[in-house]
């Protein structure tokens, strides 16, 4: 008997507008950190970083929240 192959968690992506696009771009302009950008879009940090990624846009490390000491 041939075992089956694990299944693959449903992914549920929603595609980009060009809105969320405007918006991204806004935020990241505006030096929001990736967490209050992500929350915002309603969309993952890494979901949030890809796209900045494939849109080329540079995120930068001071864009994520540091938390005080």
């Amino acid at each position: 008997m041939i075992p089956e192959k694990p299944k693959r968690k449903n992914n549920n992506r929603r595609a980009w507008t060009s809105g969320e696009d405007e918006r991204l771009l806004q935020l990241i302009i505006s030096n929001v950190s990736v967490i209050d950008i992500a929350a915002e879009l309603g969309r993952t940090v890494r979901g949030v970083s890809a796209r900045a990624y494939a849109l080329q846009i540079a995120l930068g490390r001071s864009r994520f929240r540091v938390k005080p000491k």
